[in-house]
């Protein structure tokens, strides 16, 4: 099996790192985000049931032909009816028998009746399972009961909207990461590379030093090692050099004197036989 590069490697590692950094902020952010959302709603739920529990709810109730609020569309003929949501916010008001009186004219027609909760609590609407978050209040002088509700999958629904428009963006993007990743590292390597082809060109006796001064700190040791072997090798080299040559030295009189008599002994051999 093919061994990946160290650059290929690098910029793999750099690019899962970044991953796995922004989904762990990711993940932060959606639960800030979520509670934030939680801690907003809640008080605007809040807010609008004590505005209701303490208005003049029997003027607002006296007329008991108007159980619902008209629906914005019927209010808003021609204008703009803006990005609403009828899941925002929904409301309804009934007595202490459980019969209602008033709604929005929207979700809030199909809540169920509570005599015994108070403040927040999880609820569901007549005929639906989605789950609600309901805020109960009675009225200062205890003849109705105001409910205000929100729908859970509206407040997850935003918190997951705030966290994917960070999410695209920064997809978008990764690429132009991996990019500007892979010509860093490309740099950062260059150095090795020269080093690399300085040792390809190298003679097999040259002993010269390879310069350390561009090379990054975690390879200079590598570097160092080598310039040290080369000095070692080529001290062998010498001392196997000056070896030969005393070798040579110490042997060429010997051959000589050698000579000499093989010489000798010939030119007395050939007097001997002419005698």
């Amino acid at each position: 099996m093919k061994r990946l590069s160290l650059r290929l490697r690098l910029i793999l590692i750099f690019s899962l790192l970044a991953l796995l950094t922004w989904s762990t902020a990711s993940v932060v952010a959606w639960v800030m985000s979520r509670n934030t959302i939680n801690e907003v709603f809640d008080t605007q739920q809040m807010l609008f049931a004590k505005r209701l529990a303490t208005a003049n709810l029997g003027d607002l109730l006296a007329d008991e032909s108007a159980r619902s609020l008209p629906k914005t569309k019927k209010l808003v003929h021609h204008g703009k009816r803006g990005e609403q949501d009828d899941d925002a916010l929904a409301f309804a008001i009934f007595d202490r028998q459980g019969k209602m009186l008033l709604n929005d004219g929207e979700n809030g027609a199909d809540f169920l009746f509570d005599g015994e909760r108070e403040g927040f609590t999880d609820g569901e609407r007549k005929g639906d399972d989605d789950s609600w978050r309901l805020v109960w209040l009675t009225s200062p002088d205890g003849r109705y009961r105001i409910v205000v509700g929100q729908e859970w999958d509206y407040r997850r629904d935003m918190a997951l909207g705030m966290v994917t428009g960070q999410l695209v963006p920064w997809l978008a993007t990764l690429p132009v990461l991996m990019l500007l990743i892979a010509l860093m590292v490309g740099r950062e390597l260059r150095p090795l590379r020269a080093v690399a082809a300085g040792l390809r060109r190298r003679a097999p006796d040259d002993a010269t030093p390879l310069d350390a001064r561009q090379v990054p700190t975690e390879v200079r040791p590598l570097v160092d090692a080598l310039n040290a072997l080369f000095a070692r090798i080529n001290a062998l080299l010498v001392r196997e050099r000056r070896f030969t040559s005393d070798a040579a030295h110490e042997l060429r009189s010997p051959l000589a004197a050698l000579r000499v008599q093989t010489g000798s002994g010939a030119t007395g051999g050939g007097r001997c036989a002419d005698a």
